[in-house]
This record gives C-alpha cells, sequence and structure tokens, in this order.
C-alpha cells in the first residue's frame, strides 16, 4: 500500500529536518500514526499526498513514485481527512460534499448522488440541507470524514480525527473508521496522538518522534517486543524482591513512554515538563497522597495511576480526566438539544448552560423544521407550532421532550419557561423532563 526509503522532509527556513530518514512499508488495513504533537505525523501525511516535496529520499502510494508526474492524479484514489475546520459556514453539507466530489473528479450528477450516500453512511442524513454553522463539533467531524470518502477513495488518510471530541463522539468516530475498511474496503492511515483510540482500530502501528520512527509493525507484535525491553538499575541499599521490582517497573515505564509519550512518569525522576505543569512538589503530592488528582496550569484536573516502586516512589501515568472537563459530563451527556431563539445573547448564555452540563447542542435558528427526525429535546422560544420532540428510544414510549420559552400559554405535553429563566429553574425543568417515563 505505503513504501517509502530514507525519506526526508524538510521545510523551507529550517536547519533541522522535519522527518529524518524514515524507512518503512505498510500493508493494507487500518494503520494507527501514534506520536506526540510535532512528531511529525501531519507532515508524512503531506508528504505521501504529494503536498510536500521530500529532500532525500524516495517512496511510493498505491505503486505511484512520490514526485511523479502521475502523483497529483493519484489524489482522486486518496480521501484526506485534514486535522483543522476548513467548512465553508453557510452551506449545507450536502452542497459541501457534492461540491468536493466535482473537485476530486466527479461529474456534477455523480457527485451529487455520491454525497447523499456518504452522508447517509456517516449518520448525517437527515442533517445534510442545514448549514454546517450549527452543527456540533461531532457532526462538523463526520462532514469531514464524507468529503475524503465521495469519490470512492482506494485510501484515506485521517489526520486526528477525534480531534476535540467528548468519549462518546469518539467512540462514534471511531467505529465509522472500522466500517470504513470492513465495509468499504478502505485502506485506512489514522495519524493521533492518543493511545486508546489507536489501539481500538489499527492493526498496524508505526511511533514517531521528533521526525523518527521509534517502532513500527503489528499492533500484537509490537506489545510483546516493547514488554520485554527491560533497563537495569542499580540502587543501594536494595533487597532481592526490590531490584525484581525494579527491573519490573523500567519495562512498564518504557512501554509507556513509547506509545503515550510524555504521560509515564517515576516520583525519583521528575521531568521538567510535569513541574512546569504541575509544579515542583508533584511528586511528593503524589507519595503523599497517591489517588488524588493534579491540577495542571492549563485548568484540567488530571487522574493518576500509580504503585509503589521502591522505598516511598511510585511509577505511573497520568491522563486528563474527561469527567471534569466542561460539557464532556454531566446529567446532560448523550443527550441532543436543539436551540432556536431570536435573542443572541439569551442564545448564548443557554448554550453555554447546556454544554457546560454536557449537552451536544444544534442551533436550529428561529423556526425548527416542520418534518423530524428531532434532537432529543427542543427549547423553542417562538409561537409553538405543531410540534414534538422525540429521541429514537421515545418513538415507542411516545415521550415528547421539548420546551416553550415564552411566547403565549398553551396546552400539551411539554413544559414552559418563561424568558430570562435562571440556571437552578433551567436545570430543575430539564431534568424532570428527562425523567419521564
Amino acid at each position: 500500500m505505503i513504501a517509502f526509503e530514507n525519506l526526508e522532509v524538510r521545510y523551507a527556513g529550517s536547519a533541522v529536518p522535519a522527518l529524518k530518514g524514515l524507512s518503512l512499508s505498510l500493508d493494507r488495513g487500518i494503520v494507527g500514526l501514534l506520536g506526540p504533537n510535532g512528531a511529525g505525523k501531519s507532515t508524512l501525511l503531506k508528504a505521501l499526498l504529494g503536498l510536500l516535496i521530500p529532500s532525500r529520499g524516495s517512496g511510493t502510494v498505491l505503486g505511484v513514485a512520490l514526485g511523479a508526474t502521475e502523483a497529483a492524479r493519484l489524489r482522486a484514489r486518496i480521501g484526506y481527512m485534514p486535522e483543522y475546520d476548513a467548512l465553508i459556514e453557510d452551506a449545507s453539507a450536502y452542497e459541501q460534499v457534492a461540491f468536493w466530489g466535482e473537485l476530486s473528479g466527479l461529474a456534477p450528477e455523480a457527485a451529487r448522488d455520491r454525497a447523499h450516500e456518504v452522508l447517509y453512511f456517516v449518520g448525517l442524513d437527515e442533517s445534510r440541507y442545514r448549514p454546517v454553522s450549527g452543527y456540533s463539533t461531532g457532526m462538523r467531524q463526520r462532514v469531514k470524514l464524507a468529503q475524503a470518502l465521495v469519490h470512492s477513495p482506494e485510501l484515506i488518510f485521517l489526520d486526528e480525527p477525534t480531534n476535540g471530541l467528548d468519549p462518546d463522539g469518539r467512540r462514534r468516530m471511531l467505529d465509522l473508521v472500522l466500517r470504513v475498511h470492513a465495509e468499504l474496503g478502505t485502506g485506512v492511515i489514522l495519524a493521533s496522538h492518543l493511545l486508546g483510540d489507536v489501539e481500538r482500530v489499527a492493526d498496524q502501528l508505526v511511533i514517531l518522534d521528533q521526525g523518527q520512527i521509534k517502532a513500527a509493525g503489528s499492533m500484537a507484535g509490537l506489545r510483546k517486543a516493547l514488554s520485554k525491553r527491560v533497563e537495569l538499575r542499580f540502587l543501594d541499599p536494595l533487597d532481592a524482591a526490590q531490584e525484581s521490582r525494579i527491573q519490573r517497573a523500567e519495562s512498564e515505564v518504557e512501554v509507556w513512554r513509547s506509545l503515550v509519550p510524555g504521560n509515564a512518569f517515576r516520583t525519583d525522576r521528575p521531568s521538567p515538563f510535569m513541574e512546569s505543569l504541575f509544579g515542583a512538589t508533584w511528586p511528593d503530592r503524589v507519595k503523599t497522597t497517591p489517588d488524588a488528582p493534579l491540577v495542571g496550569a492549563d485548568g484540567v484536573t488530571y487522574r493518576v495511576r500509580s504503585r509503589i516502586l521502591h522505598h516511598q516512589e511510585r511509577l505511573g501515568w497520568y491522563e486528563r480526566d474527561d469527567d471534569t472537563q466542561p460539557g464532556h459530563r454531566g446529567f446532560l451527556a448523550g443527550w441532543t438539544v436543539g436551540l432556536g431563539m431570536d435573542n443572541a445573547a439569551e442564545s448564548a448564555r443557554i448554550q453555554t448552560l447546556l454544554r457546560s452540563w454536557g449537552a451536544d447542542v444544534e442551533s436550529w435558528g428561529t423556526v425548527p423544521p416542520r418534518e423530524g427526525p428531532y434532537p432529543s429535546v427542543l427549547l423553542w422560544a417562538r409561537e409553538p407550532s405543531i410540534l414534538s420532540v422525540w429521541r429514537e428510544d421515545d418513538l415507542l414510549r411516545r415521550r415528547p421532550r421539548w420546551i416553550q420559552i415564552g411566547g403565549p400559554t398553551t396546552e400539551g405535553p411539554h413544559a414552559r419557561l418563561e424568558p430570562g429563566a435562571s440556571e437552578d429553574g433551567l436545570r430543575h425543568l430539564l431534568e424532570k423532563l428527562l425523567s419521564r417515563r
């Protein structure tokens, strides 16, 4: 599928190459490209796409040599989902995906047909005619995946596809990645700095750091090989049992540092990065209260897991505690809320509250469509029309869930709030609405 030898890429004006002498051959499947930010993942993808010209070495993608005259036509056989947003805010998902299909070489009619198909595949068929400005982060990521698939490529490059997603959104995106390979037969190169994402979907793994390949091979083979790497350090005085624990610990920390750069730690060897993130006293805090979370200088709470290494020193790792991040968890986690209000300031206030409670918020403008499906909950600040709001599992139980804010008093199975409702009032009403059986 892809092969390169002694590949080097250098940016203009930089004395240090971004990629240094990479040699590798990758078979068709799902390949995880793992490494911290700045490791060279995006640079490698752009070089394989022909967007960057190697300064040294050679390579082939789907049998076409990098830098060859026919390399530009290779893009018709490859899909690319970039890390950063490049969506047209006032255009619908359908319009954009069809447009990208034409850019990839499809005839206009074929591009329109394929746009319907891939938007259905990624789960946006019912939202495809809405402007993407009202899409959640997860929906925007799925639009980017759809445009990468619209021209039926043989191979797709996914650059940080779960970027900005909460745990449930990450799970759904990774399920789609697995389906892309299993159902469409498309090869996948997935670049990520998250070990959990790569482990879940990849059958091959490439670990990049500072522009160099640190390890490569099958996922199972790498786990087995890395588990045998042991570095012995003799500390006096230690008894035989302590020496044995040190050997096992060194093996573990090497694996962690290879797969999750920067997240493994030893309290007897504090790193400058952890001191800058948690302060100079973090080793003492971990030794005193091992299970207590650490709050970083970035304002994020990190979960800490560790065990005794020797004496009072500990070995472990830390990771972002998603349960503490705004919008990741809360009583609305897993719910979608459609919000239609003509008061911009009040709309922004309520959106902030909904996201802090874990909701996936969709902006519906001031008039919701008359045809479903609707979000799980609708908050609507205009005169109500004949409208019910359902979730998929509500259809069997006939449980409408919607809130009218202001407007005339009407009868019906909905809730009502006055404009300017307090945070506690809105939360109480939503909790009551969601508790209906």
